[in-house]
């Protein structure tokens, strides 16, 4: 017999194998009966980092020094089934959405938490409680813990940022209380299974009226700039003109009227201080008249230089003309908001698009395009929102959650309707509109098969648009609950596979989440298992469990 000096382990005994599989798992559970292939081998435990736990009549705490070897099947024979949980925390990040009030616009952000099994405790609660009601799944790794916090908060994150609105979301002491306020919700919520929350913190997108605030600002640098160049091409054009002799006249004319005017007032203000206030302000207001009558001549002849330079001058017009249209939307979405909280809800007055018309109307002749390119919700309290921050994978979620009023859905379904008729659409963009309105009719009931229109006219443009695949998913999984179960393959077997495929899609798609992409592989085990008991086919489905999963049947 060989050993490797210093080891105590044969040269000859099983591989190395890591209890993780490649995965970001904090805990694993596997049966022994169903164990994985790549698991059959010496685990990799880190003394400092893991720890494992036996069953069989009994729990057993492995000892942190002693090679565990499940390579062995008399070893396997001796337990029931072995779990695996790493001793420090794992990071995650869940994003959310957070309406304060019904008035109120929704919140983007994520909730980035630290997560560690709570001891020997904890890992119990964990196979009692998780990986027993999850049958099927084996890993609790950071896409099921980001799916786990998200059902845990589901419905539940107004009282859990209770205080925290737009108003203070940037305030130090408000965030620090949220937070805190938070992570003690969360932990109650997640005592029973066995993880503590070691620490919370909330990350917040720009608002809407940031978003606006930051735009607005933006175009008053430009336009700054813009006047700039303006200025010196007017005095450029003076120069050339043969009118900057009139131009200097008048305004040394106005300097040294203000010259005057500047010792007058001193003079007048020691005086206007021992009256009476109101001879005071008329005092001031004759002032100010006669120094902006002296300032008048030069900005006659300015104006009139100014004009003749921008007939001449067309890219300049031009860039004025874009400046004043995205001003004129940005204002125009401003006085859209101020309008919102006057007019009555039941009036016709509240239709989004004719508020908005009537305000770029008082910039002027502004062409359609020109208008923000936001979804406009009708109904009470509808906020505007834009495309991508409705149209996304987590839109489901936000329906059930009711982060959207009916109103508000029946205004997303009538815009992006709108929006389908746009010329301009990619094909991208166009399933991405279709898979938006498949979501919404789902949540509506699918009523004459809107929902089956919709999807099919986005995967039309897009065959692996990962929203409508969900969709269709999702509706198709929950349509018959009976089709798993035995006896229901010849019923349902062409819907099973309908199932598969699409799950095949999803969990190798790069625009899914991962917290989405662990329920989704527990699911296609779960359809694979159905079909493997196909009696034609029923090998195909086998092999393909074991190759993806490495899980025999």
């Amino acid at each position: 017999m060989i050993y490797v000096k210093g080891s105590g382990r044969n040269v000859f005994s099983s591989r190395q194998v890591d209890w993780k599989r490649g995965t970001s798992a904090i805990a694993c559970h596997y049966p022994m009966s169903t164990l994985p292939k790549d698991l059959r081998g010496v685990v990799e435990l880190n003394p400092d980092t893991d720890t494992a736990m036996l069953y069989s009549s009994k729990s057993t705490i492995w000892p942190r020094n002693k090679d565990l070897d499940l390579g062995k099947s008399r070893f396997r024979k001796e337990y029931n089934s072995v779990l695996f949980w790493r001793n420090g925390s794992l990071d995650i990040k869940v994003p959310i959405k957070y309406r304060p009030k019904s008035n109120s616009s929704v919140i983007q952000g994520s909730m980035k938490v630290g997560l560690a099994v709570d001891g020997d405790l904890g890992a119990s609660k964990l196979v009692e409680g998780f990986f027993t009601s999850n049958s099927g799944v084996s890993e609790l790794d950071s896409g099921a813990l980001v799916s786990l916090v998200k059902k845990s908060i589901s419905g539940r994150l107004n009282s859990m940022l209770d205080g925290l609105d737009e108003d203070n979301l940037r305030e130090p002491e408000a965030r620090s209380m949220a937070n805190e306020q938070a992570k003690q919700h969360l932990s109650s919520l997640l005592g029973d299974t066995g993880i503590v929350v070691k620490d919370l913190k909330f990350l917040w997108k720009k608002t809407g009226g940031e978003k606006l605030g930051q735009m607005k600002a933006t175009l008053e640098r430009r336009k700054d700039v813009i006047d700039t160049k303006l200025e010196e091409q007017a005095i450029d054009r003076l120069r050339k003109s043969g009118n900057m002799e009139q131009l200097e006249k008048h305004r040394s004319e106005a300097i040294a009227t203000e010259f005057l005017e500047e010792d007058r007032t001193r003079k007048d203000i020691a005086r206007l201080r021992r009256k009476a206030e109101v001879e005071e302000a008329e005092q001031e207001m004759d002032l100010n008249r006669s120094v902006h009558e002296g300032q008048s001549k030069i900005t006659e002849v300015e104006f009139e230089e100014k004009v003749e330079d921008l007939r001449h001058q067309g890219k300049i017009s031009r860039e004025m003309s874009e400046l004043e249209l995205t001003k004129a939307r940005i204002e125009a979405e401003l006085a859209r908001k101020e309008a919102e909280t006057e007019i009555d809800s039941q009036s016709k007055d509240r239709d989004i698009d004719r508020i908005v018309k009537a305000a770029l109307s008082l910039q002027g002749s502004v062409s359609e395009e020109a208008i923000v390119d936001l979804l406009k919700p009708e109904g009470d309290a509808g906020g505007s929102y834009h495309f991508s921050d409705v149209i996304n994978s987590e839109t489901h979620s936000d329906l059930e959650q009711g982060l959207y009023t009916a109103s508000e859905i029946d205004g997303f379904i009538s815009e992006l309707e709108r929006m389908t008729k746009n010329p301009g659409n990619s094909k991208e963009r166009l399933s991405d509109i279709w898979a938006g309105l498949g979501v919404f009719h789902r949540h509506r009931g699918n009523k004459a098969g809107s929902m089956d229109e919709a999807i099919d006219k986005a995967l039309k443009f897009n065959d692996s648009n990962p929203i409508a695949m969900k969709c269709r998913m999702d509706y198709l999984w929950n349509r018959h609950p009976q089709q798993f179960l035995p006896g229901k393959l010849e019923r349902f077997g062409g819907q099973l596979k309908e199932i598969e495929s699409l799950l095949d899609g999803l969990v190798e798609h790069e625009g899914v989440e991962e917290s989405d992409k662990s329920e989704m592989r527990v699911r296609h085990r779960k359809c694979l298992k159905s079909l493997s008991m196909d009696e034609d086919e029923g090998a195909h489905w086998k092999s393909k469990m074991e190759s993806k999963y490495g899980l025999e049947i």
